[in-house]
């Protein structure tokens, strides 16, 4: 029944030369083939996964230094802010200060200016009093043909 059953599986006295060779074969691949294969692949792993944990480290280096920068930029606006107010708060009050000044001199010259024109209509008509009586006795004597004196 075996020798049957070997006829029908073909199996016969090369069946022990052909496990040795593929015993022989299996060795020698996992020896050229299989181990350096396997061991290259380990390596790769373990490169890989340093690489992951490396970056993930620089992520979170990034993320810190971004959050750094964040806060530094943020800073700077404030400070920059400040110093723009404090200079516009400080030109305002010039302005203010060189206006009033303006207005003062402004007033003052048109204070003098009234005055001097007050004086000189005053002055006017002290020196044209002599003649009114001369001209309202001309206008009289002209209108009315008959000599008046005043």
């Amino acid at each position: 029944m075996i020798a049957d059953l070997q006829k029908q599986l073909g199996i016969d006295g090369t069946l022990g030369i052909q496990l040795l060779i593929f015993v022989a074969l299996y060795l020698w691949l996992r020896y050229a083939f299989f181990s350096p294969f396997f061991s290259i692949l380990q390596e790769r792993q373990k490169k890989t996964q340093g690489l992951k944990k490396e970056a993930e480290d620089l992520l979170l280096e990034a993320e810190k230094k971004e959050a750094e920068y964040g806060a530094k930029r943020r800073e700077a606006q404030r400070k920059i802010s400040a110093s723009r107010d404090k200079i516009i708060s400080t030109a305002r009050g010039e302005a203010a200060e060189m206006l009033g000044g303006a207005r003062k001199e402004a007033k003052s010259h048109m204070e003098a200016s009234r005055e001097s024109a007050q004086r000189e209509s005053q002055n006017a008509l002290r020196e044209l009093e002599p003649q009114i009586k001369n001209v309202a006795s001309l206008l009289v004597e002209k209108l009315t043909k008959e000599r008046v004196g005043l």
